[in-house]
């Protein structure tokens, strides 16, 4: 399903905490400014005897970011380096206990899909070690999605999924994912609009976005665009789930973690829309790697309203009365999204 591609196909930070932590030592350390691509960019470059688990952390104020070595002595890259200002203010590298921390600081706010972190096995046939690679891109623009409490003035784009030539999931009584998504974000925009936001919704009939049969890849982006041509403060991408056992119940909230607020919004739409909902199942908010949540630049969540394989939440999701609540719980959820990014950005 178009919603599950995973969105490291561009500059994305990649996280490796999946990988299975074991010691490593640093051999060497070097940076270069390649000037070759289209976009210039300063690549550091850790040489190690053995690939770490490695973390990230970027700052509130998008200018610095934190990259963690677990587990790795770094004695051999330890210090403070002067590389390219145009795109690192700063770089230190210091060993605190166990772990090597890499800081850097940037010249202009970035989201942490400006910045790609990734490892490289080891190459014998060229004489070439295992490898930690850190890219920073000159083109670093500030986030323009606004934080302030309130949805007034606010742009929001809504993403009902799926549509046209993509039914999205198909319950045993044939009803369409696509076609219980857009009445809820129909009933969602108007809630909105009365206090005071801008709303754009990224398909408004039965349509595709981007073309009839378009791959995977061009639909997806498609809807990410509409957003980033709106300058979107937040990105939500409506979807329904299914699964082989109708056992399986619930709702979900998905955030990818490319801006310091997507966590905050996701958190804020699940309880919202789990609050007095017994006959919902409730799955939590879970970090994923999805498409259309990796390419925002804006806050962005996507949200499972229920299962259309559990019989009971079929049901229940073709009801209007059920849809239109579900719209107000993400008018809520919205609502206590923004009041809380005010707070976490002072």
């Amino acid at each position: 399903m178009r919603k599950y591609l995973f969105g490291c196909l561009a500059l994305f930070l990649i996280l490796l905490g999946n990988l299975p932590v074991q010691a490593a030592t640093v051999d060497s350390f070097r940076w270069v400014t390649r000037n070759d691509a289209r976009i210039p960019f300063v690549r550091l470059v850790f040489d190690v005897d053995a690939l770490p688990s490695v973390d990230a952390v970027l700052s509130k104020d998008g200018k610095t970011l934190e990259v963690t070595l677990a587990k790795t002595d770094g004695s051999k890259a330890k210090g403070s380096y002067t590389t390219n200002p145009e795109m690192l203010s700063s770089l230190h590298i210091e060993q605190r206990k166990r772990d090597l921390r890499v800081v850097m600081r940037f010249p202009q706010a970035l989201s942490k899909n400006a910045v790609k972190v990734f490892p490289l096995k080891k190459d014998p046939a060229n004489n070439k070690p295992y490898r930690i690679v850190i890219d920073v891109p000159k083109a670093v623009q500030a986030p323009t999605f606004k934080i302030t409490s309130g949805l007034k003035g606010k742009t929001i784009v809504l993403d009902p999924g799926h549509g046209g030539s993509d039914t999205g999931a198909i319950s045993p009584n044939n009803v369409y994912e696509k076609n219980v998504t857009l009445p809820i974000a129909k009933y969602l925009k108007p809630i909105l609009e009365e206090k005071g936001a801008r709303v754009i919704l990224t398909r408004d009939t039965d349509r595709d976005v981007a073309r009839p049969h378009a791959s995977d890849v061009e639909e997806l982006q498609a809807r990410v665009d509409v957003a980033e041509r709106a300058q979107a403060d937040v990105f939500l991408s409506i979807h329904i789930d299914s699964f082989v056992r109708p056992d399986v119940n619930g709702i979900t909230a998905y955030y990818s973690p490319t801006t310091y607020f997507d966590s905050i919004l996701a958190e804020a739409l699940h309880e919202e829309l789990v609050r007095d909902r017994p006959n919902f199942g409730d799955r939590g908010t879970r970090q994923a790697n999805f498409y259309l949540l990796q390419n925002s630049t804006m806050p962005a969540a996507l949200v499972e309203l229920g299962f259309l394989s559990n019989p009971q939440e079929e049901r229940l999701l073709q009801k209007k009365e059920i849809q239109k609540s579900l719209a107000e719980a993400l008018a809520r959820g919205l609502e206590v999204y923004f009041d809380r990014a005010s707070v976490h950005a002072q």
